[in-house]
């Protein structure tokens, strides 16, 4: 007897696998990052007083007037991202991508699957499904403001993109049939030996 688990509602088999991107739990944590740096903000602001002074010649400039500025500027970018991740949850809820066969998907093979929305959605236009592939990078990490003895960098060395016509049935979701590539380049390298890097 196959294996049985769910994800997302899907029951999945030996032959099936699934990923879930839930735009909900994005959109809190930025909400609740913008809120934390806004009170961070509103507390210097209150140390610093008003008016703030900004023209450096001023005997009574303060330094902590730049730490302010960014501190605003933290609290709009993640404020952004947060509205950005709501709206798209807001309009189409969590995706699940369903894969039929095998994962991860050979190269040189297709991926086939669907994206199931957790919202019915009428598009106004054709769906535009992008696929990218990642080679991820290791290497010691030697700048002093280090917090781990390794970091890790994305590179984006493949990518392709299909359209699904918006007449299609996406009932049980929205069909995924994207060929892959034999192979891409640069090959990843050799992972990094953490063991010494932590020396």
């Amino acid at each position: 007897m196959a294996r049985r688990r769910v994800v997302g509602g899907h029951r999945l088999t030996a032959d099936r696998s699934a990923d879930r991107s839930a735009p909900g739990p994005r959109a809190v944590q930025h909400g609740v990052m913008a809120l934390a740096v806004a009170g961070g903000a509103g507390w210097l602001g209150w140390m610093l007083g008003w008016p703030w002074i900004v023209d450096i010649n001023d005997p009574d400039f303060n330094p902590l007037v730049v730490v302010q500025a960014g501190l605003l500027g933290t609290v709009l970018w993640q404020g952004a991202l947060g509205w950005r991740w709501w709206a798209r949850w807001r309009a189409f809820g969590a995706a699940d991508l369903v894969i039929d066969g095998p994962a991860p998907v050979p190269l040189g093979t297709e991926l086939r699957g669907r994206v199931v929305l957790a919202r019915s959605v009428a598009p106004t236009g054709d769906w535009r499904l992008v696929l990218t592939c990642i080679d991820i990078h290791e290497s010691a990490d030697t700048r002093d403001s280090a917090t781990r003895p390794y970091r890790r960098e994305a590179f984006p060395v493949w990518s392709t993109e299909v359209t699904v016509p918006a007449a299609t049935d996406i009932s049980r979701g929205v069909p995924v049939r994207i060929a892959l590539p034999a192979g891409v380049e640069p090959k990843p390298v050799p992972p990094l030996d953490r063991s010494r890097a932590q020396a």
